[in-house]
């Protein structure tokens, strides 16, 4: 996640960023691990059943463009933002992710 993204907690990058660094990065297939979700008109997603541990949750956003020029050029495939998050309990987790990256 460091190579993609800068860090291994929480980041906002833009789409052609993260696939530029993809090359760099090699490792096991993630077929298994990964699991996909679309958000419900409240921009609002869930992922049921998922055991304790650690994830990083990854979601591809698109912006308005009065939001989009605030951020810098953002190309049309929008920004990738990703944090970690550790579910423990079978407790329900309830995330807002960054829209913007911290100083």
């Amino acid at each position: 996640m460091h190579a993609l993204y800068g860090s291994a907690e929480r980041a906002l990058e833009p789409v052609a960023n993260v696939r530029a660094h993809s090359g760099d990065v090699r490792g096991p297939d993630p077929g298994p691990y990964v699991r996909t979700t679309t958000c419900d008109d409240r921009s609002r997603f869930v992922f049921d059943g998922l055991p304790d541990g650690g994830y990083f949750l990854i979601a591809r956003v698109h912006l308005d463009n009065g939001h989009a020029q605030s951020e810098g050029a953002v190309s049309e495939e929008g920004l990738a933002v990703m944090q970690k998050v550790e579910l423990t309990g079978g407790v329900t987790r309830q995330l807002m992710l960054p829209l913007r990256n911290r100083p």
